[in-house]
């Protein structure tokens, strides 16, 4: 006869059928036959046992509880849950009150690992299981495993491991002295690639990536390239605390023929005072102009070294920062950096929109830098305070109109000068209206900004009027079809200094674009009104299986027209640019997809770029070989493996107390 009953697990004076759990901590106990002695302090039970308590469960074949200790002593296809770790064993010891576990011969469960060992400790969320052998491959023949001394697993955090020696097959590959995966996250715990292409020769990419905590991570490599020699590098994610965090990426490489060091870094850190205040660091640094050609895989700019420090906060609709930044940019002809830019400092200051009267809102802002020019010696000072109104009326069918007006007072000094500096004052001033004919269909905006310098400008030109423009531009949306287009107009000009009124158009920008089930088309182009010419034209589509899980079919096409240039006037010698590039993937299989993407020049008859992949999707791994040839001539042939999306494991209670999963382990071990 089955039996079923709850009662509180903490100091419970008897155990009955109708005793009320207590909230805090219930225990629900169920089996075929439940027994229990005169003082209710000992539970005894067989068949089909069940215990649940707190996102705990237990099911076995017999139990024994002291609910004076709390020890609970289960035993017989012991399958035991806690969280998202799921225990299957023979024999397992457990403490309602503490929470803690013991066993031995065990096999965890803990998506996405898979592991098997000696004995296994649980102290509160944290698990210790001695001697494991572990995997995220379901097969019952895995195809790798991880053996370690010790893994240390903590809930919803982290699986640490040492002396993990990883294993494909029967083969040794690897050995981490220590090894850490999140439990939320895909990052795979090592990368691996060969191949080779024009500039390293040989190569060899491998990479070890560690994790800590969920703000401290990262990642160790080590390459071999057959021509520029070793090359070391390092990722590194850290966080003193959730307010404070930053990230360092770098390698070094030896030369091999030169013999000279080669590197790049990249560093930032950002610290959050308060959710008002904030400071953040930035350095980014590279040894030469040929580190994105000569690897690869470099994602860093050589032709930039840049450095910069700012704090910035907030009070009451006030803010200020201060910055501090040097800029160097790289000699092509010198192969040396000189100074393109250096501040020090400047400070910033700013009101938001404060309504002063109906529908009239005010700000301002002040502003000071010290500048060190481009190929310059000595500073440049800029000071500039802007007050500016604002006028937003309310909308009028489907027209609405706002204002701007501003003034603009300006103090400039170089420090070559010896002097005191100039102040200039001018004025701006917008005014947009915007036309809903048909409200998420047809919209338009028309601008109108004008700027005019107050002081010293008897010998400028326009007197001292530096900008009077129109702009419009217009939309259409109509189910899965987008059109815009946008232009401006210079009023500014004089009628000496235009052929005619449609020189004082800019091009004319036309986009368009639908999305279709499994079919996606764009255009854009620009059209130059005074030239009567197009400028340039792209087009692109796209086609798909349904599910966008089969094959994928895509194709875009450039046209720049160089018979004029991008001032609307003619240019001769300039070649057109036509360009066609085609892609395709087809997946032959689940396990099997093949896909290539080249670009065609036009003009030349030539193909230029290409690249041909193949994916081989191996249970737990995912395998790539490419071949590719770049614009500039570099081909690369490459092969990389690394675990994929790891599988699922769902864990349902049968019809026995508890499932059979020796046949995914028996092969662990051996």
């Amino acid at each position: 006869m089955a039996a079923a009953f709850s009662y509180a697990a903490y100091g419970a004076d008897a155990i009955s059928a109708d005793s009320k759990p207590n909230t805090a901590s219930p225990l629900f106990i169920s089996g075929d036959t439940l027994v229990y002695d005169d003082t209710g302090s000992e539970i005894t039970g067989e068949g089909n046992i069940i215990l649940k308590q707190e996102g705990t469960s237990l099911f076995a074949d017999r139990i024994y509880i002291n609910n004076e200790t709390g020890d609970v002593s289960a035993e017989g296809n012991v399958l035991f849950i806690s969280g998202d770790s799921k225990v299957q064993t023979d024999r397992m010891f457990y403490n309602i009150k503490t929470k803690s576990a013991y066993t031995k011969d065990v096999h965890l469960l803990r998506h996405p690992w898979i592991a098997r060992g000696k004995k296994m400790m649980k102290d509160g969320k944290k698990w210790e299981l001695e001697t494991p052998v572990f995997t995220t491959c379901d097969r019952e023949h895995p195809h790798y495993r991880m053996e370690a001394s010790m893994i240390y697993l903590y809930e919803d955090d982290k699986i640490e491991a040492w002396n993990t020696v990883v294993y494909i097959g029967m083969v040794p590959v690897f050995y981490f002295p220590y090894f850490a995966y999140p439990l939320k996250g895909r990052q795979a715990p090592f990368d691996f690639k060969f191949g080779h292409n024009d500039y390293s020769g040989w190569y060899v990419y491998t990479k070890y990536n560690f994790y800590l905590d969920y703000l401290n991570f990262g990642s160790v490599g080590f390459d071999y390239l057959e021509k520029q020699g070793n090359r070391y590098s390092l990722g590194l994610n850290y966080g003193f605390n959730e307010k404070s965090t930053g990230h360092f990426n770098g390698f070094y490489n030896l030369e091999k023929i030169t013999n000279t060091g080669r590197w790049s870094v990249n560093y930032g850190h950002s610290h959050v005072f308060d959710e008002r205040s904030r400071a953040t660091v930035n350095f980014n640094s590279a040894s030469d102009r040929d580190l994105n050609k000569d690897f690869l895989d470099s994602k860093v700019d050589p032709y930039r070294q840049d450095a910069d420090i700012y704090y910035a906060t907030s009070f009451g609709g006030h803010s200020f920062g201060i910055r501090a930044a040097d800029s160097q940019q790289l000699n092509t002809i010198t192969a040396k950096y000189y100074t393109a830019s250096r501040t020090l400092p400047s400070i910033n200051y700013s009101m938001t929109s404060a309504q002063i009267l109906p529908r009239v809102y005010y700000n301002h802002s002040l502003n000071y830098s010290r500048t060190l020019p481009l190929m310059e010696t000595e500073y440049n000072d800029y000071a500039v305070f802007v007050p500016n109104l604002q006028l937003s009326l309310p909308p009028m069918g489907p027209a609405s109109f706002s204002a701007s007006a501003g003034l603009n007072s300006r103090w400039e000094n170089a420090e070559r000068d010896k002097k005191w500096g100039a102040f200039y004052n001018s004025m701006t001033s917008s005014e947009t209206l915007s036309l809903n004919l048909f409200p998420g269909i047809l919209y338009s905006t028309i601008s109108h900004s004008f700027a005019r310098l107050l002081n010293k400008a008897d010998t400028l030109p326009y007197t001292g009027i530096t900008n009077n423009s129109m702009s419009a531009s217009a939309g259409l949306s109509l189910a899965n079809l987008r059109l815009t287009s946008s232009t401006s107009y210079n009023l500014l000009l004089n009628r000496e200094e235009v052929e005619n009124d449609r020189d004082r158009f800019s091009m004319l920008n036309l986009n368009a674009s639908t999305n279709l089930e499994g079919a996606y088309f764009t255009a854009n182009g620009t059209y130059s009104i005074f030239a009567n010419r197009i400028k340039s034209l792209s087009s692109g589509f796209s086609l798909s299986d349904k599910n966008n899980s089969i094959w994928t079919v895509a194709a875009h096409t450039n046209f720049i027209s160089n018979q004029i240039d991008y001032n609307e006037r003619p240019q001769a010698g300039v070649p057109d640019v036509i360009t066609f590039d085609t892609g395709f993937s087809f997946s032959l299989t689940e396990e099997f997809k093949v896909s290539a993407t080249r670009s065609y020049d036009l003009v030349n008859k030539q193909l230029y770029s290409h690249s041909y992949s193949i994916t081989w999707f191996v249970h737990c791994w995912e395998a790539y070989f490419t071949w590719s040839k770049r614009q500039d001539g570099v081909e690369d042939v490459y092969f990389t493996i690394y675990i994929s999306a790891l599988p699922e494991f769902k864990v349902n209670k049968p019809s026995s107390a508890a499932p059979n999963y020796n046949l995914l382990f028996n092969q662990m071990g051996q």
